[in-house]
């Protein structure tokens, strides 16, 4: 019996593992169909704010499922998988009904791509040099947020640092926690206003504003254990994340070729999934170099992946 709960417990392990590899690898495909569906939603007088509005409701729904998971997962974790899996069917079949009369409607004006066009498509995409050079860059500057649970946290941890608030003691896991929900709750309660308020500003200053803001303060946590000093530099980069994120997703598609947007939106994916590996490769690194020896290397990166966003926008912009 021992041998056989032994058994049963690797083979869950291995469909954890399974599963979680199908959803990476579906989570790939069907983000850059939305994206596309939404660029071609959409026009250059509300695309700013489509994109502003879906950045809140992304958050938001990160928001609940770690309120969520937190109150309710440890006692009640079948119903919540149950309850997640429905959730997802139901969103499933609505997407395939909406999109089958969008299909449609397509397919009487545009006949099926073969396999060929799609990957001809895909390598148009990828020859375009500054397109890549700016995902690049969007890459190292969404890598920043990542020092926060990476390189702080680790640092926190092995440095035994106990901030205080009055009389809440915060550790390391703590300390972080803490910072997450004062960036989540700032961007819940801000997002509509701010995003609205910057619609006035063209989209290369708002771009160059908003990644100062978030990848530098982001950057100067590393510099410091003062929980007041963290406080301060998380409510500033979330301003900046206010401020960039939305517009880097319209920045994003004011430079692709729309009549690639499919590929474009595939390619343009990457910049937050090479973030993380960004900023796990950063954390290796720094197991064997000063902290503010990988503070000045991360400046130097952010400062260059600033001025080449900002760069590459102004002058697509210019041939437009």
């Amino acid at each position: 019996m021992i041998s056989i709960g032994i058994s049963m417990s690797v083979l869950f392990i291995y469909l954890i593992i399974f599963f979680f590899l199908l959803n990476s690898i579906f989570s790939s495909l069907y983000k850059p169909s939305l994206s596309a569906m939404i660029i071609e939603a959409t026009s250059d007088n509300n695309r700013r704010k489509v994109f502003r509005y879906n950045y809140w409701l992304v958050n938001l729904s990160v928001a609940l499922g770690i309120s969520i998971g937190g109150i309710f997962f440890k006692e009640y974790s079948n119903y919540i998988y149950i309850i997640a899996g429905l959730s997802t069917l139901i969103v499933s079949i609505i997407y395939y009904k909406y999109m089958r009369n969008y299909e449609k409607e397509k397919s009487s004006i545009k006949e099926n791509p073969s396999i060929k066009k799609i990957f001809y498509n895909y390598s148009y995409a990828i020859r375009d040099k500054s397109f890549l050079y700016f995902i690049l860059a969007g890459g190292i500057i969404f890598s920043s947020e990542w020092h926060l649970t990476n390189i702080v946290s680790v640092n926190l941890s092995k440095n035994n640092i106990v901030n205080s608030i009055g009389n809440y003691s915060f550790d390391a896991a703590k300390t972080i926690a803490f910072l997450q929900v004062i960036n989540t709750f700032i961007i819940l309660l801000l997002s509509i206003y701010i995003g609205k308020y910057m619609e006035r500003y063209k989209v290369k200053y708002v771009l160059l504003i908003g990644t100062s803001f978030y990848s530098f303060s982001y950057l100067f946590m590393l510099t410091t254990n003062n929980i007041y000093l963290m406080i301060l530099l998380i409510i500033i980069a979330s301003l900046g994340e206010l401020v960039f994120a939305p517009s880097y997703q319209v920045a994003q598609v004011n430079i692709m070729n729309l009549d690639k947007k499919g590929s474009y939106s595939a390619l343009g994916s990457l910049a937050t999934q090479s973030s993380s590996l960004i900023a796990s490769l950063t954390l290796m690194i720094s197991q064997y170099l000063n902290t503010y020896f990988i503070f000045i290397i991360l400046l130097l990166l952010s400062i260059f992946a600033i001025l080449t966003l900002y760069t590459v926008y102004n002058k697509r912009m210019e041939s437009v």
